[in-house]
Parts: C-alpha cells; structure tokens; sequence
C-alpha cells in the first residue's frame, strides 16, 4: 500500500509530516508558521477517470477539512489536537469513511 507522503506541495506551500502516531500526523506549513493535524484514511482501490488507483493512504481534501485536517497556529495546539484524535485512531486504525463526504472550516484560533 502507498502511504501517506512525508512531504508534498500544495496551492504553492511546501508541507513536511514532523510527526506520526499511528493515521494522525502533524504536518508543518513551511514559511506560514501554521501546523496542520490530519487523520490519515484508508483509500479504496478504485479506477478515476480511466486511472486506476490501488489501495492507498489518503490525507483530507479540502472538502474534508474540520473533519479530518485541521489548522492550528503553534506546535503545542496541533500536539494537544493530535491527542485528542489519537483514542478515535486507536479505536478504529482502518477506518475509511468516504471521500466525498465534506464540512466546514477546520481552522482553530491562535
């Protein structure tokens, strides 16, 4: 299986996974200061647009954020998020909720 990237770009901001427990990581956005803790899912394998895509890690899309990413603005904010997700994870380490499934914003105060 794929897993999770280690750091990726996105909307022209670099983002590097500082730390993992289990499908909870905590990623920083590099030159924003910002932290953003994400439940990492199970993808299914599935064939998009004629592409087919194997069983897979998949971090939230944008879409998704406020249920499974959020943004805090210090380290100790997205370390005490990522605890309070780490019972759920540990509960259910393979959940996989659909992808198309979305909510509102997911950013907490400074």
């Amino acid at each position: 299986m794929r897993t999770a990237p280690t750091s990726y770009t996105r909307n022209g901001w670099f983002y590097r996974q500082i730390k993992r427990v289990g499908n909870v990581a905590i990623y920083e956005q590099r030159g924003a200061g910002l932290f953003e803790v994400v439940r990492i899912r199970i993808a299914p394998a599935c064939t998009l647009k004629g592409i087919v895509y194997p069983v897979r890690e998949s971090l939230p899309s944008d879409s998704l954020w406020g249920t499974y990413g959020w943004t805090c603005h210090t380290l100790e904010r997205a370390e005490a998020k990522m605890a309070t997700l780490l019972p759920t994870e540990q509960q259910n380490p393979d959940l996989a909720p659909p992808l198309h499934e979305g909510t509102a914003s997911g950013t907490e105060a400074a």
